[in-house]
């Protein structure tokens, strides 16, 4: 059993056992070796990523629906940036090149994924807007999807270069070599 160690709270343990069991400290008194844990970090990116494209697709859908001339909506996608590489760091909790690979593999997924169904949800509302029917589908195929992409490539480059910013953000945070998360 592990020597009781003295409560800095003042008040005395009311578990049934002395101490909980905690990593030994290293032998030679260095600094503990932080181990990257891929796995780790591709879960808590996935749910990450889906949380930063849910946000962004809620903020500019609600932006639009007030202010449908606004065009600075490309730009949340440093939100999904952020919110990825801060995910995806906590999870394998070290920077490096592992972790920025993740990082941009889950934000670059969620920023396309976003982008479609923002494009949708304004296409939505211009439709109400004008008093058309707006009955778009959910879902209408891979090749729907690569001429929503086409089409913003050829109408305006300007904004479809910004859904890269969030990729870019994704990659800074977790992908700089030896970063540790706040805290950690």
């Amino acid at each position: 059993m592990p020597p009781s160690v003295p409560s800095t709270s003042g008040r005395t343990s009311q578990a049934p056992w002395n101490n909980p069991a905690t990593a030994a400290p290293p032998a030679d008194g260095g600094l503990p070796v932080v181990v990257t844990r891929p796995l780790d970090g591709a879960l808590t990116g996935l749910a990450a990523a889906t949380l930063g494209g849910v946000l962004w697709w809620a903020a500019s859908v609600a932006v639009f629906t007030s202010q449908p001339a606004f065009e600075w909506w490309p730009l949340g996608s440093v939100l999904v940036g952020l919110v990825t590489g801060i995910g995806v760091l906590l999870g394998t909790r070290r920077g490096g090149l592992v972790s920025g690979l993740l990082a941009l593999v889950f934000s670059s997924a969620a920023v396309l994924a976003a982008v479609y169904f923002i494009d949708r949800s304004h296409a939505i509302i211009a439709l109400e807007d004008a008093g058309r029917p707006a009955d778009i589908p959910l879902w209408q195929g891979f090749r729907h999807v690569a001429d929503v992409y086409r089409g913003w490539w050829d109408l305006d480059r300007e904004h479809a270069l910004m859904w890269l910013a969030g990729p870019v953000v994704a990659v800074l945070i977790a992908g700089w070599p030896n970063r540790r998360p706040i805290g950690a």
